[in-house]
């Protein structure tokens, strides 16, 4: 669906449909979402939703790409700290980024568990990868292939951790995890 520009009160609407439909995404699968379901606690017409979305699976698509716009939020300053190499300024500025995953933990939880969960990881990954790449773009690594693998090897990795810490709570520190993964990218996986 094109982007439409809307008036308060339309996106007001909008932003409902989409609280209401991720507080029913919590308790059931995407599957078992009906648009009735989500309309009528609401007090909306069908046709309202309709006018928003193109179905309960556009919805979860906006609204997975909303979760995929917050957690990379900042994420400019995160790169631009990786290629200053400022030890320091980088471990404060991802314990700022891994705020978000803290802050967003219960909503990610259902993402990461949820019936479309592989598809959110693999959209997660991605974004994570393109972020990733642009790091390297940096770099002084004059192989193309060595850039792609390790593009690839830090982004899953990256994904595979976080989705492990957040899958249990959090409940590591959040500044402990920051200083591991700035150890990794700095002084590799055996130091």
């Amino acid at each position: 669906m094109s982007k439409k520009l809307l008036t308060p009160v339309k996106q007001d609407t909008r932003e409902r449909i989409k609280r209401r439909f991720l507080e029913l995404y919590k308790k059931t699968s995407l599957e078992n979402i009906k648009v009735s379901d989500i309309i009528g606690s609401l007090g909306l017409a069908r046709g309202t939703f309709y006018y928003h979305f193109e179905d309960v699976y556009s919805l979860y698509g906006e609204c997975e790409l909303d979760m995929i716009h917050v957690l990379e939020s900042g994420l400019d300053e995160l790169l631009v700290s990786t290629v200053r190499k400022d030890h320091g300024e980088h471990v404060k500025i991802y314990k700022a980024y891994l705020k978000k995953y803290v802050e967003n933990r219960g909503l990610l939880k259902f993402f990461l568990t949820g019936s479309e969960g592989r598809l959110f990881k693999d959209v997660l990954y991605e974004s994570m990868k393109r972020n990733f790449n642009r790091v390297l773009e940096f770099s002084h690594i004059p192989s193309l292939q060595k850039r792609k693998a390790l593009s690839i090897f830090h982004s899953g990795g990256l994904l595979a951790l976080l989705c492990d810490w957040v899958l249990n709570d959090c409940s590591e520190r959040l500044e402990d995890i920051a200083a591991i993964l700035v150890q990794i990218l700095y002084q590799g996986i055996y130091r």
